[in-house]
């Protein structure tokens, strides 16, 4: 499960830990648990470590009461998209069915030219931070846990994927195939098989 502990734990020490030394200094903790130093981080600090690093973060849930959907923005601060997590809402766990890092996915043709101060972000930073701020958003839904699946495309682009997710601190749970029976509704959730993941 989600539990603060677990949350800090599977994170990327390369953004996470730098954002919390950022704004707790080393060792200090200023969350609702003094005597507990692996403390998630709240949305201000997060915000703030976001902003330290070259980009803001934007979370929506939709509709805002009782969200069926929900998606994270990266953005420079010239206001451009940067990164993206969009999914949606299950009753235990956040879905996350798309993610983009925009020097990963090179999706840069659509969008306005990058600002210099963009091309100094660290993406390695980037994807963490994004999924740290969806892990956020789950615990404060009261949801168990967060989810994302490598789809299967092809081999090249299914081995990125897996190294993505360990990457950004995911756990695998199993693949999901053709074969068995009870992925089918897996398989239309995602639009094919793949590998389930889960934070």
């Amino acid at each position: 499960s989600l539990t603060a502990n677990s949350f800090h734990r599977r994170q990327p020490r390369v953004a996470v830990e730098s954002a919390r030394v950022d704004e707790r200094g080393n060792g200090a903790n200023t969350g609702t648990n003094p005597n507990d130093p692996k403390e998630p981080l709240s949305w201000e600090e997060i915000h703030k470590a976001a902003e330290r690093r070259g980009f803001r973060m934007k979370v929506s849930t939709f509709p805002p009461i009782l969200p069926i959907s929900f998606r994270v923005d990266a953005e420079d601060l010239r206001g451009n998209t940067i990164g993206y997590i969009s999914g949606w809402v299950s009753p235990s766990a956040l879905v996350g069915d798309r993610m983009e890092v925009r020097k990963y996915t090179r999706w840069s043709s659509k969008l306005p030219k990058l600002s210099s101060q963009a091309d100094k972000i660290n993406e390695a930073e980037l994807g963490p931070m994004m999924a740290y701020a969806m892990g956020k958003l789950a615990q404060d839904r009261g949801l168990k846990k967060v989810e994302f699946m490598a789809i299967y495309d092809s081999e090249l682009q299914h081995q990125k994927l897996l190294r993505y997710y360990r990457f950004i601190g995911c756990k695998k749970v199993r693949a999901v195939g053709e074969e068995l029976t009870e992925d089918i509704p897996l398989r239309l959730l995602y639009g094919g098989g793949g590998t389930l993941f889960e934070a």
